[in-house]
């Protein structure tokens, strides 16, 4: 996949294993991004979020010390808007929902699939597009498509991952009049998509 956007990814994991993979062997580039820091240490981390200031960080939720949910809290005293994206070895469905509840653009479970890790990594990448730019709708306004065809419907197609925090851009750019959900019919895509609509539901009035 070619991404015109290279953004700034940092990897914070307790598991060695992981790391090296991170720092050594992951297709950063192809995926769109840059890696630029991967460390066990959180407190070293937090040095790396001030010099580098990552686009994204990729955490564990499991620490010997404090969970990366603890960890992320901390972060975003500082950096409220910091995009993250949890890993976790916990299948429970309590994870998943404190990922939610963090807002995070998406969760990984481990052991990582590699063809899956790039999937999930692209998605993300296009959830930064929308958050840092809206770039579909902007690109529309750069052209004056809107004020030459003058549309009477724009139906805006938002790549909804397991956990994706970009579907709530064109809300919050006050672009969306009405919100259709797809969703399959398993838990977790379900639970999901109350989590949506409860946000659809914070945002409505933001639609022009």
């Amino acid at each position: 996949m070619s991404n015109e956007r290279i953004y700034k990814v940092m990897v914070v994991d307790p598991d060695e294993e992981f790391l090296v993979y991170a720092a050594e062997k992951a297709d950063w580039k192809s995926m769109g991004y840059k890696i630029i820091k991967a460390t066990k240490n959180t407190a070293e981390a937090q040095r790396a979020l001030e010099k580098f200031s990552p686009d994204v960080v990729v955490v564990n939720t499991q620490w010997p010390l404090m969970s990366g949910f603890e960890f992320v809290e901390q972060v975003r005293v500082s950096e409220p808007n910091l995009p993250v994206v949890f890993l976790s070895d916990d299948r429970d469905y309590g994870s998943l929902k404190q990922a939610m509840d963090h807002k995070a653009l998406s969760y990984i479970e481990k052991p990582v699939d590699e063809e899956k890790f790039h999937q999930v990594m692209e998605s993300v990448h296009q959830s930064l597009d929308e958050i840092n730019s809206l770039v579909h709708m902007e690109k529309l306004k750069e052209k004056g498509a809107i004020s030459v065809y003058q549309p009477d419907l724009i139906l805006y197609d938002v790549l909804g991952d397991v956990v994706c925090g970009g579907f709530s851009m064109p809300m919050r750019g006050g672009y969306a009049d009405t919100v259709y959900i797809l969703t399959s019919g398993e838990n977790m895509s379900i639970h999901a998509a109350a989590n949506i609509a409860m946000a659809v539901e914070n945002f409505s009035g933001r639609g022009d």
